[in-house]
């Protein structure tokens, strides 16, 4: 019998990358001989468009039109401190609790095919609370009912007709983005 070592979560998305590089290329050679679209070649994530550094102004810029008018907002018992620039796909958002103590949440587009969804999914974007955990973190119940307060905020703003920024990836897509920078 022989012993089967268990994947690491990093090897597991290096060979998601791959193939998601792999899809690209074959896209990519496939498209100076077809007009036709075929869905087994487009790749999940444009690997080179996510590579491709957004100047700090334009990244900056697309947060604030989008957040930027929350900032010192209090939802509900929460408070918005900062809004950062768009990075790796998401808006980081530091919140505060009554006592004072910070957390922060990245704000992703929505995908309700994922595996691993956000807090408070209820619009095209989905919250994440940034925790240090990759998923496997219990949750603090203050810091998750920040982030639904976050989403739920987000989400009637939605309604309202607020269009979060088109560089917004799903958490896959950042994932598999993450694992082609190593």
């Amino acid at each position: 019998m022989t012993a089967r070592k268990a994947a690491s979560r990093r090897e597991i998305l290096q060979v998601a990358a791959a193939g998601v590089a792999g899809l690209g290329l074959g896209r990519h050679l496939t498209s100076n001989t077809s007009n036709t679209s075929n869905a087994l070649t487009k790749p999940a994530v444009d690997v080179e468009a996510a590579q491709r550094p957004a100047t700090a102004t334009s990244a900056r810029e697309d947060a604030e039109s989008y957040l930027g008018d929350l900032v010192g907002e209090h939802l509900g018992r929460y408070r918005v401190v900062s809004i950062g620039k768009l990075e790796r796909g998401g808006i980081p958002v530091v919140m505060s609790v009554a006592s004072g103590a910070t957390f922060r949440v990245d704000v992703l587009r929505f995908d309700p095919t994922e595996g691993r969804q956000g807090i408070g999914a209820a619009s095209s974007v989905s919250v994440y609370l940034r925790n240090g955990g990759d998923g496997r973190k219990a949750t603090d119940e203050e810091h998750g009912l920040g982030a639904m307060a976050l989403a739920n905020t987000l989400a009637r703003r939605e309604k309202a007709g607020t269009k979060p920024p088109s560089g917004l990836l799903t958490m896959d897509e950042r994932a598999a983005y993450d694992a082609s920078l190593t």
